[in-house]
């Protein structure tokens, strides 16, 4: 807007800018009355503060404000040698803070683990691991890649889970794996899992000099007063071995039978005997803690037996659940 300057010449009124004072128009949110200028608009309220908005804060427990400014007013006790494991903790009255040691784990409440429960940890048998799927090749093995790995894990030895059945690797040669245990079905899928080498488990009962002069089902009780009990977690037992180290002299016919029960079941399906070793698969039977595991013996037959084999003994071998 130009404007008369007196001596008559002419002025023209800047706008007004950050730097520049002139003249400023009446824009929204402002209003002019007689020459003074207001601004319109309503109240604001402040928010309060959360985790997605910014706002207003009140002064709680444990903080202060002097001149504008927040501060904590709970304190932390010193730290010294003696606090070595503690941790910090709140007082139970609140109060402030303390060093409290972690205590051991216990059945009953939660804590920190001891060097002793460590190392029974580290004593606890490995889960089974899935070696994938196979296909049988008879009713006692299959056929695998022979690489490093499977050399691993079928190591003679080693128990397996194929299928539903338990079973120890017998043998191994260039990727081919027999197995001692019960007969699988040939040209069948099956999956296989393995596991520590500690899952299978020896029993050895030894019955010395003449053992079998009388038919018996309990020969381990007979020679030692006792039965022998099993003191393990479930297991399978999947194979039985005997040897006779001295056959019955006179027998014509059989040598004495060996069979084996746990907690009064047998465990073979047959125990007729023709030879003085043999070994029996697949047997199957669950022995749990505290079962009785009991050697039975039926006298030789044929001829007119002396009754004079000697010194028998009986492996039971069983995979660890």
């Amino acid at each position: 807007m130009p404007l008369v300057k007196r001596g008559g010449d002419s002025y023209t009124l800047p706008a007004a800018s950050a730097e520049v004072l002139g003249g400023v128009r009446v824009g929204e949110g402002l209003s002019i009355d007689d020459g003074v200028l207001s601004a319109e608009g309503s109240d604001y309220e402040l928010p309060a503060a959360s985790a997605d908005t910014l706002g207003g804060v009140k002064v709680g427990t444990g903080l202060e404000i002097e001149d504008g400014v927040l501060s904590a007013t709970a304190s932390f006790p010193e730290i010294t040698e003696g606090d070595a494991g503690k941790v910090v903790a709140v007082k139970s009255d609140e109060t402030g803070h303390e060093h409290k040691a972690i205590l051991a784990a216990t059945t009953s409440a939660a804590g920190l683990m001891s060097a002793a429960d460590k190392t029974k940890l580290d004593g606890l048998l490995p889960l089974w691991t899935s070696a994938g799927n196979v296909t049988t090749t008879s009713t006692t093995g299959f056929s695998v890649t022979d690489d490093a790995t499977n050399q691993a894990i079928y190591a003679p030895g080693r128990p397996l889970k194929v299928g539903s059945t338990y079973q120890i690797v017998g043998s191994y040669t260039t990727g081919a794996v027999v197995l001692t245990g019960a007969a699988l079905t040939n040209e069948t899928e099956y999956a296989v899992e393995y596991g520590d080498f500690l899952r299978v488990q020896k029993v050895d009962v030894n019955l010395p000099g003449a053992f079998a002069a009388e038919a018996t089902t309990t020969a381990i009780v007979d020679l030692t007063g006792d039965p022998l009990y099993w003191d393990a977690g479930p297991a399978e037992l999947v194979a039985v071995k005997h040897l006779i180290q001295s056959e019955d002299s006179a027998a014509t016919t059989t040598q004495p039978e060996i069979n084996v029960s746990i907690d009064g079941t047998d465990a073979l399906a047959s125990d007729s005997e023709t030879a003085t070793t043999r070994t029996t698969v697949g047997c199957g039977l669950l022995a749990e803690y505290g079962d009785a595991i009991e050697v039975e013996v039926v006298k030789a037959t044929g001829g007119t037996p002396a009754n004079d084999a000697l010194d028998l003994s009986v492996s039971l071998l069983f995979v660890v659940k």
